[in-house]
């Protein structure tokens, strides 16, 4: 039969393709009838009108395939996991490919030629003019007024305000009833020191 005739679907292959827990009790009523029982599983039903308006209760499940499509998926898959012919490259050099063969074999002491210098990247003006914005950033309407001004780390902020607990310390005496005071408030916890009003 060719590839566009008409063909007579007699069977349809159906694959549950994900898992019905969290679905309505009708659903799980329906797939247990089909003889779905887990992921992945695939089970052959006729094709009549009491399948199909069974398959048609619960369209978001499952996946229905004909014995052609399941062919041809099935040769799909095998053609992709098949091995593939290996890569072989040959590094040859080109100054030895104009030599004739007389000239391609050299004394055992003597040093290979020199490989050529690499070509010069070739740049499309389009991606050239593109760099150049990216290196000197001209001709960019608000560049300077997007670019936002380096933040501070939260280590920087740390450090300061120990250092200025520090000085308080300092200039109050460490033993100080101010300075006791402060730093006892300063190590409560956060919602009691948001109770009484102190940020």
């Amino acid at each position: 039969m060719s590839e566009g005739a008409t063909q007579v679907v007699r069977s349809l292959f159906v694959t549950l393709r994900r898992g019905y827990a969290g679905t309505p009790w009708f659903h799980r009523r329906i797939l247990e009838a089909l003889g779905l029982k887990h992921r992945h599983q695939c089970i052959e039903k006729p094709n009549n009108s009491s399948i199909r308006g069974m398959l048609a209760k619960v369209p978001h499940l499952i996946i229905v395939e004909t014995d052609r499509m399941r062919y041809l998926r099935a040769l799909k898959e095998y053609h992709e996991q098949a091995p593939r012919e290996p890569w072989i490259l040959t590094h040859s050099l080109p100054q030895q490919q104009s030599q004739p063969s007389s000239q391609q074999q050299l004394p055992a002491g003597s040093a290979a030629l020199p490989l050529p210098p690499p070509p010069a990247p070739r740049l499309t003006p389009f991606a050239a003019q593109q760099l150049q914005e990216h290196v000197h950033a001209t001709g960019l309407e608000g560049y300077e007024a997007s670019a936002q001004p380096q933040q501070a780390p939260r280590k920087y902020f740390l450090e300061r305000a120990k250092r200025w607990r520090v000085k308080v310390l300092t200039e109050r005496g460490l033993f100080g009833a101010d300075a006791c005071k402060e730093h006892a408030e300063a190590i409560r916890p956060k919602a009691y020191r948001r109770r009484i009003g102190i940020r």
